[in-house]
């Protein structure tokens, strides 16, 4: 998106909510906010992992390097946390002139998905415009926003686009299919879900692989489990990735630095599923 020069705020929104905004600039600025960052995002329905502490800050450290870090946090009058935009700056040249690019920190590297603006219940409307406001205020800081994989179901991405329209930013909005699987509680009940043909087809490759010497399914469960697991799940990937042709996503130091440093940090949150 990109403002408008005929756009103001004028104070007469009903649903605005007098909101303090803090910035933070650095990644150690940002640590001190962790608590109230996990308490925000514990209220926070739509919440995900790419929303979490453990995620932004661990990205930041791998991938931002080129930026410039501008967290947002919206506070009521009562100084408690309702709203939070983790936003970057970076410079793109195209046209000729170099721009500045407002996006959602953890964007770029194309291992996040569903990033947001977490919002309080009930402060969507008061955050939203709280943002704008801040941008048109300091339009020195960009030239043009990308805010990339906020969910269809994000309370705030509607609200944007409401603001936007009402306000006449000059904006666009694209819709990327995204696939998904619904997880049932139990393996059984989820077997059952499949396919006779894929069914038939896990049975049969189970069957191999349990006639190997010392085969066995575990679950990692703790930092020397992950020291020899991650690094033959890079192995194996790029295998695959290599054999069709493509580099693959492990290829990157950064990226597999990105993700051991993660995963450590989810396993001792009992967060990682491996």
């Amino acid at each position: 998106m990109r403002r408008s020069q005929s756009s103001r705020y004028n104070g007469e929104n009903t649903n605005f909510r007098n909101l303090s905004v803090k910035v933070f600039r650095t990644i150690d600025e940002f640590d001190k906010l962790r608590v109230r960052c996990e308490e925000l995002l514990a209220q926070y329905p739509q919440g995900s992992i790419f929303s979490t502490w453990e995620w932004l800050t661990t990205w930041w450290r791998a991938f931002g390097a080129d930026q410039q870090l501008h967290v947002l946090a919206f506070e009521d009058d009562s100084s408690q946390l309702v709203g939070l935009a983790p936003l970057s700056v970076i410079t793109r040249k195209f046209l000729g002139k170099s721009w500045k690019i407002l996006r959602l920190m953890g964007d770029g590297s194309g291992d996040s998905d569903n990033l947001d603006l977490v919002v309080a219940p009930g402060y969507t409307p008061a955050v939203v415009l709280s943002l704008l406001v801040y941008l048109e205020d300091h339009s020195d800081l960009w030239d043009f926003c990308e805010f990339s994989t906020i969910p269809a179901s994000s309370p705030a991405a509607s609200q944007l686009i409401t603001s936007l329209v009402e306000r006449r930013w000059i904006h666009a909005c694209v819709q990327t299919p995204c696939c998904q699987i619904c997880l049932a509680d139990h393996w059984d009940t989820y077997f059952k879900q499949l396919s006779g043909t894929m069914r038939k087809n896990f049975k049969y490759r189970l069957r191999r692989l349990e006639k190997r010497p010392n085969f066995r399914i575990y679950r990692c469960s703790d930092q020397n489990d992950l020291l020899q697991c991650l690094p033959a799940l890079f192995e194996l990937h790029q295998k695959r990735r290599r054999s069709n042709g493509n580099p693959g996503s492990f290829s990157s130091e950064k990226c597999r630095g990105f993700y051991q440093q993660l995963s450590s940090l989810l396993l001792n949150r009992s967060w990682l599923e491996f």
